[in-house]
């Protein structure tokens, strides 16, 4: 979904900065890119280039979970 907003406002003539997962799919447009493999980075990517545009499309969906706490026994309730 990202990547078909972002070629149709290419086309559009918007100046656009893509933000992508390593693991997506590219763009056949010439467009701006960088790419995460975490949330964090993709928070990061956000908050650096956010200033410079006037839109933001946000369609990712972020899965990568990490627990609080790890155990490596069973646990006793």
């Amino acid at each position: 979904m990202g990547i078909a907003i972002a070629n149709e406002c290419y086309q559009r003539g918007a100046d656009v900065l893509l933000l992508k997962a390593s693991s997506s799919v590219d763009t056949s447009y010439p467009i701006k890119k960088e790419t995460f493999e975490t949330g964090k980075e993709l928070e990061d990517l956000i908050k650096k280039n956010i200033s410079k545009y006037d839109i933001i499309f946000h369609n990712a969906a972020v899965s990568d979970y990490t627990v609080k706490e790890k155990f490596t026994n069973k646990l006793n309730s």
